[in-house]
């Protein structure tokens, strides 16, 4: 060590010299934008850019549709309305120059958001065999899921790891199995504890719909809105409506509590009544 730098001057001298590089190279180097800035700008680039909606219904039970029948018990989805699987929930995109449409083969999805509305099915005493079992409330499963290895895939229902197979919701056991996350993400699943609140009946010679007794824990209907995730980018080609680099499923489930299958071909034990938003700007 040179022998000035060891006097409190000349410890002193170098201290300063190494200030006043740091300084120097400070002052050379590009000023950091704070985030607060970032954030603005973005903010105001967005407010300039049209924001844009498509909203489709993927299950109903109203007018002459039945997509929203959910029958007890699980999915099944050999077998119509034993459950839901939907083939994708994203909104098509038509191309054009309207309002509407999408402008070119990439679009920036701002949010995609499903609202669903689910009502437990009241109890029939009216017609024979037709959603007869109270005082047995059910479960009710909605998960959304995209496949990991072929978004445009259109088996999307082997939702449940048996370990050598995989298969759909069908009972109490697959719906305690793990998911079959060698196939797919779960992007988000819900159990809801439900059980209806009225009763179609007969007094005299009128059919009525009385109030049954609830049951402590379980609700007649469920409302919700749930965010679903979406790549930054939507892409598109010429002749679909499509995104080809993004798909979403849906599948929806009732079991009773008691592990029953009763009447299985008629009882539906909910009605769903589903759509989704996509909010996007052209990119």
């Amino acid at each position: 060590m040179n022998s000035k730098w060891k006097t409190p001057k000349g410890r002193k001298a170098a201290a300063n010299r190494r200030a006043y590089q740091k300084r120097k190279a400070a002052a050379a180097a590009p000023a950091k934008v704070p985030d607060k800035v970032k954030a603005y700008v973005k903010r105001a680039i967005d407010a300039e850019i049209q924001d844009k909606q498509e909203v489709t219904v993927v299950a109903s039970t109203q007018g002459a549709l039945t997509t929203g029948f959910i029958r007890g018990f699980g999915i099944d989805n050999t077998i119509a309305n034993y459950g839901l699987t939907t083939i994708n929930i994203i909104p098509p995109l038509p191309l054009g120059t309207d309002e509407d449409k999408r402008i070119a083969n990439k679009v920036r999805p701002k949010s995609l958001v499903a609202n669903y509305v689910i009502y437990a099915q009241p109890i029939d005493a009216v017609v024979a065999n037709n959603n007869t079992p109270e005082g047995i409330p059910f479960l009710c499963a909605v998960l959304f899921y995209n496949r990991k290895d072929s978004r445009g895939s259109s088996i999307n229902d082997i939702l449940k790891d048996y370990g050598a197979s995989n298969t759909e919701f069908t009972n109490i056991n697959d719906f305690l199995l793990p998911f079959n996350k060698e196939t797919y993400n779960i992007l988000s699943y819900k159990v809801y504890k439900m059980y209806p609140s009225q009763k179609k009946q007969v007094v005299g010679t009128v059919e009525q719909t009385v109030g049954v007794n609830s049951i402590p824990g379980y609700v007649p209907m469920v409302m919700k809105t749930q965010n679903l995730p979406l790549p930054a980018t939507l892409i598109y080609d010429d002749a679909t409506t499509t995104p080809t680099n993004a798909r979403i499923y849906c599948a929806i489930g009732c079991f009773n509590i008691d592990n029953s299958v009763a009447n299985r071909a008629d009882v539906i034990r909910a009605r769903v009544e589903m759509n989704t938003v996509l909010t996007y700007q052209n990119a």
